[in-house]
């Protein structure tokens, strides 16, 4: 590898292309059906394959193209050699192509945005290139930190327009904002060509996501947000989720070669995959031993002669993920999937950060998932202001219709005169202990409403949430002096004094109760 680097660097130049996509989620989320969602998180994937592979095929033809190579042999990288063109790598949302003339890098990128104009309408792509490519290890992180720079200042500086014009009397479709100009069917009308591709990959999405199901179980994924297992009679509630890795940008920023970024690309997109398959046996696993927990909310959707999940992957990236399912699963699910990813990557360079919003179903869903993007943010922030390096979560439960950010909702409707209401977000690690401790609120919660000796009724429950609301410290005396005297007492948690005072003021100097996250987490978690 050193030899041919130093020839290429002697007589040749190498451009290197970076491939990327401006604002997924409002693409992906800005619909209102779930099978349009499905739809559309395929094509943001699909656009890095037969796009590409029509374009190279075109600009290089009669020659054998392959566009998993470099994760088939990572070590092999052509571009030193004689290979006019060659993929970096593929994943994560971005995709990194070499090529050794320039015109040939130009070239690529007019033609393949082009080509998505009208086989991805609305879909914004960005491109960027360095035509000084350096692959000798103590050049190549200089590299690659240049081209991202440009990227991001693409990015920003020039906003493409991929919406082809309409005329005067081209009605809006009112799902995606585009022209009207296609007949879908009676339920939809007259649609635009954004919402009808969307539409086109919904079933092709839904098959590659059956890989992760297990063989020989009549199970499927919904296409429809009322078959989450959603019970009759019960009130409607479902968890949008949000997973990020931690740090993930930096992990790639320090990688000295392709072949370690490569490596690094194939293993957090197969360990992704790999702990999203072991979550969702272990979901099937309590479905078929008919988990008593599970029975009291969950009740699976018929689909002809098989049955529907009580969850629906959207996004399965290298280390973002997000998926929607029933509300009472959410933070289960979350916990499951962090753990599995632990367990698989074994290692405490990779963590992960994760939003869960809970919220009615007839919630505008881009706004819910905006909610859970800000909730994983709140996540990551914690976590770098403890300068920690596990894996975090937070979660919030929207029984209302309530406007503004994540914080601006807590600031105005869980705050009280005496302190917050809330201690979110949590890490979740079954050996971490102290205030922040998800294993230690989730103790806390089951001891809250279990049904054993000495735990409080549902009635002493709700009054406790009515306290906390208060934050009068009057008040919380009188109830704990009648939970006294009726031989009661809260569940102890670390941290502080918080049995015998309801609220305490930890090391940090903050007054704080994790009595409300307890009660909020009872309703919402499997116990």
């Amino acid at each position: 590898m050193a030899n041919n680097t130093q020839s290429l660097s002697n007589n040749k130049t190498v451009t290197a292309v970076l491939l990327d996509t401006v604002s997924i989620q409002k693409y992906i989320f800005s619909g209102r059906k779930l099978r349009e969602f499905v739809g559309a998180s395929y094509l943001v994937e699909w656009i890095y394959d037969e796009p590409i592979l029509k374009v190279l095929q075109k600009m290089y033809p009669g020659t054998c193209i392959d566009l998993t190579a470099w994760k088939k042999n990572p070590d092999d990288i052509q571009i030193l050699g004689v290979a006019s063109f060659e993929v970096g790598y593929i994943g994560g949302g971005n995709a990194l192509l070499f090529f050794r003339e320039v015109n040939k890098a130009k070239e690529f990128i007019k033609e393949w945005t082009a080509l998505l104009l009208y086989k991805a309408p609305g879909l914004i792509p960005a491109a960027a290139f360095i035509d000084d490519f350096d692959f000798n290890d103590n050049n190549y992180i200089n590299s690659i930190k240049k081209l991202f720079e440009k990227l991001e200042e693409i990015k920003v500086s020039y906003p493409v327009n991929v919406f082809i014009p309409g005329h005067g009397l081209t009605a809006e479709c009112q799902f995606s904002g585009g022209n009207k100009e296609i007949y879908q069917d009676e339920e939809y009308g007259f649609i635009s060509s954004i919402l009808k591709t969307k539409l086109n990959y919904t079933a092709e999405a839904n098959n590659r996501f059956k890989s992760l199901l297990p063989p020989n179980l009549q199970y499927d994924f919904p296409l429809e947000i009322d078959k989450l297992g959603q019970k009759k009679g019960q009130e409607n509630y479902i968890a949008i989720v949000h997973i990020d890795g931690n740090s993930t940008g930096q992990l790639f920023r320090n990688c000295n070669n392709l072949i370690a970024t490569r490596n690094l690309s194939s293993f957090l997109k197969d360990k992704t995959a790999e702990a999203m398959k072991i979550t969702i046996q272990n979901l099937i696993d309590e479905i078929l031993n008919k988990s008593p927990r599970f029975q009291e909310f969950l009740e699976l959707a018929k689909n002809n002669g098989s049955f529907y999940l009580p969850i629906r992957p959207i996004i399965l990236g290298g280390d973002d993920v997000t998926f929607i399912c029933h509300g009472k699963l959410g933070i289960w699910l979350t916990e499951k999937f962090i753990e599995n990813y632990h367990s698989l990557t074994n290692n405490s360079n990779f963590s992960l950060s994760a939003g869960v919003l809970i919220t009615k179903s007839h919630m505008p869903f881009y706004r819910a998932y905006r909610l859970s993007e800000e909730l994983c943010a709140e996540a990551k922030k914690r976590r770098k202001e403890l300068n920690d390096t596990g894996s975090w979560i937070d979660f919030h439960i929207a029984y209302g219709g309530f406007t503004g950010t994540i914080n601006e909702i807590r600031e105005k409707h869980y705050r009280t005169h005496k302190g917050p209401l809330y201690l979110r977000p949590y890490k979740i690690d079954n050996n971490s202990t102290g205030i922040y401790s998800f294993s230690a609120l989730k103790d806390g919660a089951k001891k809250l409403t279990a049904t054993l000796p000495r735990s409080l009724p549902r009635s002493k429950v709700l009054d406790l949430r009515k306290i906390l609301a208060l934050g009068d410290d009057n008040a919380a005396k009188a109830f704990l002096n009648n939970l006294r005297i009726r031989g009661l007492t809260l569940p102890d948690y670390p941290g502080g004094k918080f049995q015998n005072n309801i609220w305490d003021t930890t090391t940090s100097g903050n007054i704080c109760t994790p009595y409300f996250d307890m009660i909020e987490l009872a309703e919402f978690y499997p116990f």
